[in-house]
């Protein structure tokens, strides 16, 4: 996994959430907070070990 994927999953997410009403967001973030946290966490160990 590289850095263009974190990124593009990310600005995927938010383009989301500027988009989507209060009741899908409150949706979505329960289902994506989890997995961005774990993405961001991956991320800062992939820049560690670079």
């Amino acid at each position: 996994m590289g850095l263009f994927y974190y990124s593009s999953l990310w600005l995927m997410l938010s383009l989301k959430e500027l988009q989507t009403p209060v009741s899908t967001k409150i949706f979505w973030s329960k289902i994506w907070y989890r997995p961005t946290q774990k993405a961001l966490t991956w991320l800062q160990m992939d820049l560690s070990a670079g």
